[in-house]
């Protein structure tokens, strides 16, 4: 059964605790076979919780998941409780000329901007409430990366030689445009989400990122170009103007956005710019336009991160004792 405890013994291939040579080395935390057996997905937590299950896989990685069912489940309940959710299920791909919500457009785009794992304190305030041996921290990549080129791979790799198990939350939306930039094939349409997922490797000789929920191995140069990112999320045009359908203009233009953020994307007029340009019955068209929206999924003004678990008496948990911020939990580079 997948999600169920991993193994007492993290895999790594090398001694942990000595220095990843480059060209050299791969460290990985559970073999591919362990990954699909013991990973924990959004289908098992639900919608837009990939921030408990990634959080979930580095615990069991770590081998530090309750014992006690009652008191693994209030860790599963205690993360996904943090989660997120849109105020609807409308999807661009599902929407017709005779589509209807009952949602405000207002509490659409916040439910949209807010939909994701719960931030950066709350989450790791439940894993060492209820995992009181391993210690959490956090670091923001936001839209410029603090990482030189080729950094990022070597970075994480000897975080999880320490002892240390990651989550990489992206912003998909980015990783999607640059696909389609190197001219790659794409299946599907952009995705309308961040995403987070657990590092379960670190390949340093082919320099590559091995992923879980889903599995892939993702090249250093692709993290590189696409993990960094304003904290922006683009919605569809057909998604925004079905939800204002009836709304006046003048009611639009005098929306009161929550923060300052809302307010110098000009959301109110990137609105009113959309419903001109596709009037009336031209609504529906509108899934290939776009609507820019303030991202606070992973927190206020945070965007793309980092998120890092350890044993305390591990080498990498007393660097996060020792480094990271008490009140934000956060830690540089």
């Amino acid at each position: 059964m997948k999600g169920t405890e991993a193994p007492g013994n993290a895999a790594f291939c090398g001694s942990r605790g000595k220095k990843i040579l480059p060209g050299g080395s791969v460290v990985r935390h559970w073999t591919d076979t362990q990954v699909e057996q013991y990973q924990y997905t959004n289908a098992q937590l639900g919608p837009s919780a990939c921030a408990p299950a990634g959080v979930l896989t580095c615990i069991n990685m770590l081998s530090a998941l309750p014992r006690d069912p009652a008191s693994r489940m209030a860790l599963t309940q205690g993360l996904v409780r943090l989660v997120r959710q849109r105020s609807c299920n409308c999807r661009h791909d599902t929407i017709a000329s005779d589509s209807t919500c009952d949602v405000p457009l207002q509490m659409y785009l916040l439910s949209r901007s807010n939909c994701g794992g719960g931030g950066i304190v709350p989450i790791i305030d439940v894993v060492e409430a209820h995992c009181p041996d391993v210690v959490g921290a956090a670091l923001i990549i936001g839209e410029h990366s603090p990482f030189e080129k080729g950094q990022l791979l070597d970075w994480v790799a000897q975080w999880m030689q320490d002892g240390a198990a990651l989550t990489l939350t992206t912003n998909r939306q980015k990783f999607w445009d640059y696909e389609k930039k190197q001219r790659r094939l794409i299946t599907g349409s952009m995705p309308d989400a961040c995403h987070a997922q657990p590092i379960v490797g670190v390949d340093i000789e082919k320099r590559e990122v091995i992923m879980a929920n889903p599995v892939k191995s993702i090249a250093e140069e692709d993290v590189e170009a696409t993990v960094a990112s304003p904290p922006t999320l683009r919605i569809r045009g057909n998604e925004v103007l079905l939800h204002c359908e009836g709304v006046e203009t003048t009611k639009i233009s005098q929306f009161n956005w929550p923060t300052d953020a809302w307010r110098d994307a000009d959301v109110s007029q990137q609105v009113l710019l959309l419903r001109k340009h596709f009037p009336g019955e031209l609504w529906v068209q509108a899934n290939k336009a776009f609507v820019t929206i303030p991202y606070a999924g992973t927190g206020k003004h945070v965007g793309p991160l980092l998120r890092l678990f350890a044993p305390r008496s591990s080498e990498a948990g007393k660097r996060i004792l020792t480094s990271r911020d008490p009140t934000s939990y956060l830690i540089s580079v």
